[in-house]
């Protein structure tokens, strides 16, 4: 993971990343980019994609101390290292459908060390179970919305 870091900072460095995007759509014969990408618009995206990422791992903090796990500010932010390392892992191996099996490996092995491995399987099956729900409902809402627009407008 260490490796990709440096690559990645390359890679979102605005006059980078409006290059390879403009590449990759010429590539694909369509337009550029209207607008190229900021370095504000990037750091804003990461700073709500660091928030996901502390909700998230407090979504797995919470299922860890219901289980009967000690409530502690290190294994709070271990959870939310360990949920961001998964997802990260789940993103990266894009071979496999939403990361399905590795994010949950990633997780598991880095909360192996901190509770009894049955309470490991629970919480990385529960997290998925919980997340793919939360991500059908959110689906399923957006799909009403955007019909309902649709319908406004004719």
């Amino acid at each position: 993971m260490l490796l990709v870091l440096p690559v990645l900072a390359i890679v979102l460095y605005p006059p980078v990343l409006n290059r390879l995007i403009d590449k990759g759509l010429a590539l694909i014969k369509r337009d550029r980019l209207e607008r190229p990408f900021t370095g504000k618009a990037i750091t804003v995206a990461a700073l709500f994609s660091t928030a996901s990422w502390i909700i998230a791992g407090l979504q797995v903090f919470l299922i860890l101390t219901g289980l009967g796990n000690e409530a502690r500010i290190d294994t709070y932010i271990l959870t939310v290292g360990g949920y961001a390392l998964a997802w990260v892992v789940g993103f990266l191996v894009f071979f496999i459908p939403a990361g399905v099996g590795v994010r949950e490996l990633a997780l598991g092995a880095t909360l192996a060390g901190l509770v009894p491995g049955g309470d490991v399987v629970v919480v990385v099956l529960l997290s998925r179970i919980l997340f793919t729900v939360a991500d059908l409902l959110l689906g399923l809402g957006a799909s009403f919305q955007m019909r309902r627009d649709a319908r406004s407008i004719t």
